[in-house]
């Protein structure tokens, strides 16, 4: 499960172990919609910052059996309303 917060922060929770797996600094304001892939290896996420942002990611199990997110690749970002779009190869 993603969650988007106020402060523009996306929370990935692993509900079965009541656990958070990461947390990400994804905008500037408030994020107003988070949706997962069908396939879900990404999400997009929406915020007040007028941003929209496609994200790519999987999920592993760690040696111990613990369950990890990954990042893959790069972000990409639409700016709303301008629609430009930006690339950032930092994931930032």
């Amino acid at each position: 499960m993603v969650v988007g917060t106020k402060s523009g922060e996306l929370i990935v929770y692993d509900i079965a172990a009541s656990a958070i797996l990461s947390t990400y600094s994804a905008h500037s304001g408030a994020v107003w919609g988070v949706h997962v892939r069908p396939d879900g290896r990404g999400l997009v996420s929406a915020s007040a910052d007028k941003d929209v942002k496609f994200w790519d990611f999987e999920m592993k199990e760690s040696d111990s059996g613990e369950r990890i997110m990954n990042r893959l690749g790069q972000e990409t970002v639409v700016c709303f309303p301008c629609r430009r779009q930006v690339v950032d190869a930092n994931g930032v």
